[in-house]
């Protein structure tokens, strides 16, 4: 491959990526101290996987669901979404922010929680 494809590429992927979208660990933790009324974090993981390990707090909303059982009506809801590797919770957010949710953030991967799960 060469060095000009590869620059394109990495620039492409960095495009698609609005780190906007993304929250960090402390400001999760931040949140889930608050405990604001219109928030909802939300593992898209499968009901097995959330049972073997979930963050405290989280609802259990299968990705492929997440529009079907959204967590809230309310579009003006804070909702972070979370899975194992951080591709379904991608996946979450886009389909949740094409349905017109306009606070909906990333944590990715589970394995960012730095602190204890609820097993």
């Amino acid at each position: 491959m060469s060095k000009g494809f590869f620059v394109f590429g990495v620039l492409l992927i960095w495009g698609c990526l609005n780190p906007d979208e993304f929250i960090s660990s402390q400001k999760l933790k931040d949140l889930l101290a608050r405990k604001p009324e219109n928030f909802y974090l939300v593992d898209v993981r499968t009901p097995q996987e959330y049972r073997e390990g979930h963050i405290p707090g989280a609802i259990n909303i299968n990705h492929t669901d997440i529009l079907l059982t959204p967590p809230t009506t309310d579009k003006d809801a804070i909702l972070v979404v979370y899975c194992r590797s951080g591709n379904r919770s991608g996946q979450a957010l886009r389909a949740l922010k094409q349905a017109g949710y306009r606070e909906v953030y990333n944590f990715g991967a589970i394995s960012n929680w730095t602190d204890n799960l609820v097993r």
